[in-house]
C-alpha cells in the first residue's frame, strides 16, 4: 500500500488508529479502507458511499479528521466521476462561506465575486477571463465549471473573451459544440469498453442535476448515442431519457413557485430557521404521486436560497434534492411493492408461454441478466421470482438454482 506507506514515513502516531502528517490528523483505518478499492484503477460510486458510511458518526461525516481523510484520499486515488461528484456534494459544509447559492444551485463565491468585479466596467475582458478559468482549475470540482457556466450566461464578454470561454466550457466537432465537462466523463467512462446501465443513469443525472446549458447537453448526449459503444439495455435507456429534456431550461418561470409550499416554509422559518424535523416535513408535503414537480422542487430549492435552515437540516435537504431521481425507470417493474427487471420479467413470461421454461431458455435469461460487471440485487431477484411463480423444467429449474447460489 504504497500511498500510506509514504505517508506513514512523514506521519506521527498520536493516537492509536491514527496518523498525523503537516498538522492535520488523519483515519488510518478509513485510509486503508479507501486504497483497497482503489487497488481496481479507481474509487468506483458505490465503494465512495462505503467509505462515507464508515466515516459517518452518526449524523453525516461532520468530524473534521474524517472529512481530512477523505479529502486525501480523492486527491491520491482516482475517483470515478459519479464517486468524486458524490464526494464534492458530502464533504462540502453547507454554511461554508467558499458556496452560494443563486435559484437553488451552488456555486462558488470566489469566482461569482470576480467576475462581478471584472464585469462592473461593462464587460469582461480576455486577460479576466483567463483569471476566471485559472481560479476554476485551482478548484476542480464541478462546482467550479457550473460556476463558470452561470458567469457565461449572467456578464457580458469582450469577442476575444467569449471564444476563450467556449474554448473551456466546450468542445467543438465538425462545427458543431458539445459540453466538454458531459463529453469528457463519457470518454473516460467508455475506457472501460462501453457504457453499462449505471454509467448512462449517472451521465443523465449529471444533465438533470446541474447548472448547465440543457440544449448543449442534451445535444452531447445524443453525440456520445451515435458516436460512443453502450451497452443495449444502456443505449436503450438513454435514447428514452435524452427526449424527457425538451428544450432549453430558458423557458421554466425561476419565479414560479408552490404557493401552498412556500407558505408552509415561511410559518416554519418564522422562529428564525427550519429544523431538520420540519425541513422533512416540507419534503413530504411537496411530494406528489410518484416524485416531485418542477415546481414543487423549485420551490424548496428557493427556501434553500432565501431562508435559514439548521445545519442539519440544510445538509439534509440539498443532498435530498442533488439525488433526486424524478424521471420513472421504464427497467424496473414493481408488484406488491417490490422492484424488479420489467425486460427479465417480460423475457421470462414469454418463455413460459409454451407451458415451461427450458434448460436453454433458463441459460438466456442468466446470461441476459449478468449482461453487464456483475449482478444486480434487481436481476437476481427477478430471477429469484421467475423459480417461485413460473414453471421450470427439472432440468432448468435445477440449472437456476445452482447458478444463483453460486453468485
Amino acid at each position: 500500500m504504497a500511498a500510506i506507506g509514504v505517508l506513514a514515513k512523514r506521519a506521527r502516531t498520536h493516537e492509536p488508529g491514527t496518523l498525523s502528517c503537516n498538522g492535520e490528523k488523519y483515519n488510518k483505518k478509513l485510509l486503508e479502507e479507501a486504497e483497497a478499492f482503489a487497488m481496481d484503477g479507481q474509487i468506483s460510486f458505490v465503494e465512495a458511499k462505503k467509505l462515507l458510511e464508515s466515516a459517518k458518526d452518526g449524523q453525516g461525516v461532520t468530524n473534521n479528521m474524517e472529512k481530512a481523510t477523505l479529502r486525501y484520499a480523492m486527491k491520491t486515488w482516482p475517483c470515478s466521476p459519479k464517486a468524486k461528484n458524490l464526494l464534492d456534494v458530502m464533504l462540502k459544509d453547507p454554511c461554508d462561506s467558499r458556496f452560494q447559492q443563486i435559484d437553488g444551485k451552488q456555486y462558488v463565491s470566489k469566482l461569482i465575486g470576480a467576475a462581478e468585479v471584472f464585469a462592473a466596467d461593462g464587460q469582461i475582458s480576455h486577460p479576466e477571463v483567463n483569471k476566471l478559468i485559472k481560479l476554476a482549475k485551482a478548484g476542480d470540482t464541478k462546482f467550479e465549471v457550473d460556476t463558470l457556466k452561470y458567469a457565461f450566461v449572467k456578464f457580458k464578454f469582450t469577442d476575444k473573451a467569449k471564444q476563450e470561454m467556449e474554448d473551456f466550457l466546450f468542445v467543438k466537432i465538425n462545427g458543431v459544440q458539445y459540453d466538454k465537462e458531459l463529453f469528457e466523463k463519457a470518454k473516460a467512462i467508455q475506457k472501460d469498453g462501453q457504457i453499462f446501465y449505471a454509467d448512462a443513469q449517472a451521465l443523465f443525472k449529471s444533465v438533470k442535476d446541474g447548472s448547465g446549458f440543457k440544449e448543449c447537453e442534451k445535444r452531447t448526449l445524443e453525440h456520445t448515442l451515435r458516436t460512443m459503444q453502450y451497452s443495449g439495455k444502456a443505449k436503450h435507456w438513454m435514447t428514452t431519457a435524452v427526449k424527457t429534456l425538451g428544450g432549453s431550461v430558458a423557458s421554466v418561470n425561476p419565479q414560479q413557485h408552490d404557493t401552498k409550499l412556500l407558505e408552509k416554509a415561511r410559518s416554519f422559518a418564522s422562529d428564525g430557521q427550519i429544523s431538520f424535523a420540519e425541513a422533512r416535513a416540507l419534503f413530504e408535503d411537496a411530494q406528489n404521486g410518484p416524485g416531485l414537480s418542477e415546481c414543487a422542487k423549485r420551490t424548496l430549492e428557493y427556501t434553500l436560497s432565501s431562508m435559514k435552515y439548521t445545519d442539519k437540516a440544510k445538509q439534509w435537504m440539498t443532498v435530498t434534492l442533488e439525488n433526486l431521481w424524478e424521471e420513472p425507470d421504464p427497467f424496473v417493474a414493481q408488484i406488491d411493492g417490490v422492484q424488479y427487471d420489467k425486460t427479465l420479467l417480460e423475457k421470462a413470461q414469454t418463455f413460459v408461454g409454451d407451458g415451461q421454461i427450458s434448460h436453454a431458455e433458463a441459460q438466456a435469461l442468466f446470461k441476459d441478466a449478468t449482461d453487464e460487471p456483475g449482478i444486480l440485487g434487481l436481476e437476481k431477484r427477478t430471477l429469484e421470482r421467475t423459480l417461485q411463480t413460473m414453471k421450470y423444467t427439472d432440468k432448468a429449474k435445477h440449472w437456476m438454482q445452482a447458478a444463483l447460489a453460486d453468485l
